[in-house]
């Protein structure tokens, strides 16, 4: 047994130093967010959320399921909206999900997400998952889908 934890530890630990994987990466600002995923293979089975700021004004680009790519509106956000976006992705932790790229290789037809952040610092988070998802995926997820449709005004 002994023989099976030293490694084991041993990778835990290469994981958290070099990849970064489990730190906690506060968001604090956001420069630049764009959240895709895919819910079903129907031809309009996947939404986008793209949100940026230019010049001082945050803009967000919504994409909901079922509508094709030419429906998608642009809207102005309000910082406080903004600001409480990465309040939620901070609460649970989203930085710690860079480098996640993970996918379940049995499944032909599931559902899939990719998530890229650019912090106000320059700094990045990029995650990736096709039938596997990271820690809290379902709420933030969650959360994300409803700002989608609110800003869509459903």
């Amino acid at each position: 047994m002994k023989r099976l934890i030293c490694p084991l530890i041993g990778v835990l630990t290469m994981c958290l130093l070099f990849t970064g994987c489990g730190k906690n990466k506060p968001i604090a600002s956001l420069e630049y967010l764009s959240y895709d995923f895919t819910e079903n293979m129907s031809r309009y089975g996947s939404g986008r959320l793209e949100i940026s700021l230019k010049n001082g004004v945050y803009t967000a680009v919504v994409k909901p399921v079922d509508e094709p790519d030419e429906a998608a509106r642009t809207v102005r956000l309000a910082p406080e909206k903004v600001q409480a976006l990465v309040d939620m992705l901070d609460r649970y932790n989203v930085g710690s999900w860079d480098g996640f790229n993970k996918n379940n290789r049995n499944v032909l037809d599931g559902r899939s997400f990719s998530l890229y952040i650019r912090k106000a610092d320059g700094q990045d988070i990029s995650a990736h998952g096709y039938m596997k998802w990271p820690d809290h995926y379902s709420e933030v997820s969650g959360a994300l889908k409803d700002l989608m449709k609110e800003l869509a005004g459903e």
